[in-house]
């Protein structure tokens, strides 16, 4: 790796970790809108990055986002996050599988209460 792109990926650590630092301080505050405002944010930016570089979208955002849809029971959102995830390039790790699961038990749960 050369010294710039080290240098890059270090840059993109710091903004990560800044980033859920605020998104914790905002729910810890009850401003669940303004997570999701900065989330969306954030699913967007993931998605540009990976445009540009190739290195899969990054699923913490995509996940939380979800997660805080299932607790508004805001089904339709949660279902379109889901979606919107598994049409991307994905990034290694475990949590590609977690949300393709998620995605099934979700679909399965909105068929059953689809009137």
């Amino acid at each position: 790796m050369s010294e710039r792109a080290g240098r890059d990926l270090s840059l993109e650590a710091q903004r990560i970790g800044d980033f859920w630092a605020r998104i914790r301080t905002i729910e810890a505050a009850g401003d669940i809108d303004g997570s999701i405002r900065l989330l969306l944010g954030e699913c967007d930016l993931t998605e540009q990055t990976d445009e540009r570089m190739q290195w899969g979208v990054a699923p913490a955002p995509y996940w939380r986002l979800a997660i805080l849809y299932r607790r508004r029971k805001q089904f339709a959102d949660e279902l379109a996050i889901l979606e919107r995830y598994d049409r991307q390039r994905k990034a290694p790790g475990s949590m590609p599988a977690r949300l393709a699961d998620r995605l099934q038990k979700v679909r399965t749960r909105n068929a059953r209460l689809a009137p």
